[in-house]
């Protein structure tokens, strides 16, 4: 897919999980219908549990499908893989100051007001947008 592929999908109203697994559909192997069937679970952190951000899940698993290990006996690729989304939490954390998703939105969407007030404030697409842009950015420099 293109690049901003994953900032494109949110913007279709795909969540934030689906949007960046699926804009590097390409580079996993997996097709983009079974990439949104995988991720749906995982927007507004973990199913709008609000913990880890969906956009950082989803970007654990590209690199999951990517280095992950089949065997137990392969630590190498399991090593990589958990060296690999060390250096993008770092790297997320750096520019966001979090992982959590209630951290990152500064709202609980557990609550009626919550929901309201990123509904009204605009933070959906103002900050969850800019998260799966940082995200599949983040990606594209930590797999170079």
């Amino acid at each position: 897919m293109s690049k901003d592929a994953a900032h494109k999908l949110f913007t279709t109203g795909l969540n934030c999980a689906q949007s960046v697994l699926a804009a590097k559909s390409d580079l996993t192997g997996l097709s983009v219908t079974d990439s949104l069937k995988i991720a749906t679970g995982f927007g507004a952190g973990m199913a709008k549990m609000q913990q880890i951000c969906g956009a950082v899940t989803g970007a654990y698993m590209v690199i999951g499908a990517l280095h992950g290990r089949v065997n137990p006996d392969d630590e190498a690729s399991r090593d990589k893989t958990y060296g690999l989304i060390g250096a993008f939490n770092r790297r997320f954390i750096e520019l966001h100051g979090s992982l959590n998703c209630r951290e990152l939105l500064g709202v609980d969407l557990q609550s009626e007001e919550g929901v309201e007030e990123a509904d009204r404030e605009g933070y959906f697409q103002s900050k969850c947008a800019k998260f799966v842009e940082d995200a599949e950015k983040i990606i594209d420099e930590i797999l170079k």
